[in-house]
């Protein structure tokens, strides 16, 4: 069935008849990757101050966000419903004078439940596409939050998709404003080649211009490279991930973590089973049998309460489609052959682009290293001394010099991050040093006592805490 469509107070309105109590999701045309480096969070901020503007009663409603998108959902009565986009609506039309009245605290804590900086894909994405949400947020300053929301919560960057009929009397009384052009996204970084980062686990990223196609074979890329990890007895898991940065532009990632309180195991490894795994897949694609496994694994039975939400849920691709010009979750082509699978996966190859944990010297035949620990040059500066309990052979030195700051590790390799991209996150998991134009990181927790030192040579905004 087609979606219908109408507008009402300028903004885009899409509705198919599905069954059940009626659901609502209102999507804006803005995400993280629309975020500048000291707009951090401020999608989070324009989030926790709607939300508390809002309190109809509906049977349901949550909020998401992500790099494409923001969005607020509703389940209720078409009264309800209509009342509570009513009311969001009009908190986003507000004045911003403060939020301290709002869990924006709260919400940037469950933003960052692990240190981000450490997450193999928010690495990935920092540096292939130059976004910045590998880093915590600055606090945000309520005239700079409010003209953000003001450029993009705008009712021509809206679009509300709904499983029935709009409500009688539906207003949605959102700011008028053009709708604001995305940053151009494209990727960066040499393909074929590993590095290493200051991350927790490894992480693959490949680039496909075709969703539909590129999904069935990351999800049996899953399935394949789960199995390998137990059989290797690595106390990891693979998660995959994805991104749409352009109509034909996605960045997919195969990404290792663990949900168990186990951690650990050889890095090295890791990333070599999942290098080996994907170019076995690339050579022979999957057997029959392990497509039907596959596919035959049941999902397990959602709870009515999230069973709710799926009516609507399958509709984002609509808004999508209308805010972005392409959807972010496309439909999976479902009928591959392995055959077809395999050229797919062959194709993604040279896209391929793997980070691994320092320290961890993998062996992956066809990709070349390429490091920012590679430089042997040593700007002049003042060494930091670690306090005498803290030295050790391994530890890094720490260089502080007139325009630059730079790590030497235990091999004498460089890396050395310029004064103009230089950021310093501190917080109860250490100290580290960020590259905002690289997008990685440098854990130098050892050296607690030069915090203050590092924090007078960056402005306010690049003194980042991990809450």
């Amino acid at each position: 069935m087609t979606a219908q469509s109408s507008a009402v107070d300028g903004v885009a309105v899409l509705w198919e008849e599905r069954p059940g109590p009626l659901a609502g999701l209102l999507t804006f045309g803005v995400g993280t990757l629309d975020e500048g480096l000291s707009e951090l969070g401020y999608c989070l901020a324009v989030q926790a101050h709607a939300l508390a503007g809002a309190r109809p009663r509906v049977d349901a409603a949550t909020d998401q966000g992500g790099g494409e998108t923001t969005s607020f959902a509703a389940l209720g009565s078409p009264d309800a419903v209509g009342a509570y986009f009513a009311a969001l609506c009009e908190a986003l039309s507000r004045p911003i004078d403060a939020l301290s009245d709002v869990d924006y605290d709260d919400r940037v804590t469950d933003y960052l439940t692990d240190p981000v900086h450490t997450d193999p894909w928010a690495a990935q994405v920092a540096r292939r596409l130059r976004a910045y949400d590998r880093w915590p947020p600055a606090r945000p300053v309520p005239a700079e939050v409010a003209r953000f929301r003001d450029t993009w919560f705008v009712a021509a960057n809206a679009v509300l998709v709904l499983t029935g009929p709009p409500p009688a009397n539906l207003r949605l009384p959102l700011r008028t404003g053009p709708r604001p052009a995305h940053p151009v996204r494209s990727v960066t970084g040499m393909p074929s080649t590993w590095y290493a980062d200051s991350v927790a686990a490894p992480s693959l990223s490949l680039v496909a211009p075709d969703a539909g196609t590129a999904y069935p074979v990351v999800r049996a890329l899953t399935w394949r490279i789960d199995n390998a990890l137990r059989k290797a007895k690595q106390p990891v898991e693979c998660f995959p991930d994805a991104i749409g940065f352009a109509p034909d532009g996605y960045l997919f990632g195969l990404n290792l973590g663990s949900l168990r309180t186990s951690r650990g195991g050889d890095a090295a490894q890791q990333a070599e089973v999942l290098w080996t795994e994907v170019r076995r897949f690339a050579q022979e694609g999957p057997s029959v049998a392990d497509l039907d496994q596959m596919r035959g694994v049941r999902a397990p039975k959602l709870p009515e309460s999230l069973l709710q939400w799926r009516s609507v849920f399958a509709l984002s691709a609509e808004a999508d489609r209308e805010l972005l010009g392409y959807t972010v979750e496309a439909d999976e082509a479902d009928d591959q052959t392995p055959v077809e699978m395999a050229a797919v996966a062959a194709a993604l190859l040279p896209s391929a682009v793997m980070v691994v944990p320092y320290g961890a010297r993998p062996s992956l035949p066809g990709l070349n290293e390429t490091s920012c620990w590679d430089a042997t040059y040593l700007p002049p500066g003042d060494e930091v001394k670690l306090p005498l309990l803290r030295r050790r052979t391994n530890r890094p030195r720490l260089v502080i010099g007139a325009d630059s700051v730079s790590t030497v590790d235990e091999f004498g390799a460089v890396h050395t991050i310029p004064a103009a991209d230089l950021l310093v996150l501190t917080g109860d998991d250490g100290l580290w040093l960020g590259h905002s134009g690289h997008g990685c990181a440098v854990d130098i927790s050892a050296y607690a006592t030069a915090k203050e030192r590092l924090a007078a040579l960056v402005p306010p905004d690049r003194l980042r805490i991990s809450r």
